[in-house]
């Protein structure tokens, strides 16, 4: 599940190359994107890495507090690049279908046909994998909980939920949120933004007892895409790898920005790489009340809480060799 940002979008590839890993559905929350464009994005992502073939889930979910217009563009630049517009990719469009799944004024997804041919989907790799499905969210969770809240008999085919979200407040790493007041005015700056779009469904989330890994933006923050990265380390190998050159062209939109890490990237790397992250158990707590100044926010718990693996540190440096080599891996 993702919302169609640079790195989420690169997120697909990036599953792809992983020997342990079985790409199934991506599913476009429009929260930092708009939808149709990010689905047709992700479906010529998929063409291009040559995934199996399977449709993109499309909601219509909203939020109270939608992400800035400057944030939600460039899901429209990726899917005008040259390179996912050649004559084989457009052909083969037809694999990976848009599949619109509304979740705001539906009725109960499990007399629809989408909702069957989603069942089927995950136990279809669920039964591959012998492990279980597991949910990568690099966006907010509406999608997800709403899914466990309507479709109940889903939650015995999840293995784990791994989530890119939320800032942890009140830690020795604490990093503050990322949402910029002057351009979203009122905001709690305090927040991140996937944990802000919508509180209530993190917890609902956290709430359903499935292991769930969180990546906060105390550890994300830490990996970060600026030129000069680009320079070392993907620049060098896009001479050689078509995937690595694709993404070095989409990640030099927004390297030039302040702050920009690879939130959604180093959270996809788990699946692949476990190793590069060490991990504390904590009982977290989010402020899902709508009317306080601190909705968003984070925090370990005293007593209550939910219990969740938190990824504490990551090793910056192997991360991006392991970014490039598995890229390169693609061809």
């Amino acid at each position: 599940m993702q919302d169609g940002a640079i790195d989420e979008l690169l997120c697909i590839p990036f599953v792809q190359s992983m020997p342990n890993c079985a790409l199934g559905n991506v599913w476009v929350t429009p929260a930092d994107c708009l939808g149709y464009p990010t689905a047709s994005a992700c479906a010529r992502m998929l063409a291009f890495v040559n995934a199996p073939p399977s449709p993109v889930m499309l909601s219509n979910s909203s939020s109270q507090r939608p992400f800035p217009w400057a944030y939600r563009q460039y899901s429209m630049m990726v899917d005008l690049l040259p390179a996912l517009n050649t004559p084989a990719i457009n052909a083969a469009m037809a694999n990976y279908p848009v599949l619109p799944f509304p979740i705001m004024g539906s009725s109960v997804p499990s007399s629809s046909g989408h909702a069957s041919k989603l069942r089927h989907t995950m136990r279809r790799h669920a039964d591959d994998a012998g492990t279980g499905y597991v949910f990568l969210c690099t966006g907010p969770l509406t999608d997800l909980a709403w899914l466990l809240s309507q479709t109940p008999d889903l939650k015995d085919q999840i293995s784990s939920i791994v989530w890119m979200g939320g800032s942890i407040l009140g830690v020795s790493n604490a990093v503050g949120g990322n949402i910029d007041t002057g351009i979203a005015p009122g905001a709690n700056p305090n927040a991140e933004w996937n944990a802000y779009w919508d509180p209530a469904a993190v917890e609902t989330v956290w709430a359903s007892g499935i292991p769930f890994y969180l990546f906060p933006l105390n550890v994300t923050n830490s990996v970060f895409l600026t030129p000069a990265v680009l320079n070392q380390y993907l620049l060098p190998a896009a001479q050689t790898s078509n995937t690595v050159n694709l993404a070095a062209q989409m990640y030099a939109m927004v390297a030039f920005e302040g702050g920009y890490s690879f939130w959604d990237t180093v959270t996809a790397a788990y699946l692949g790489n476990p190793g590069l992250f060490t991990f504390a158990t904590q009982n977290l707590a989010i402020v899902t009340d709508e009317s306080s100044p601190n909705l968003g926010n984070i925090t370990v718990a005293s007593s209550g809480g939910y219990s969740i693996n938190v990824a504490q540190t990551v090793n910056v440096n192997a991360f991006y060799e392991y970014l490039v080599q598995q890229l390169s891996s693609l061809g």
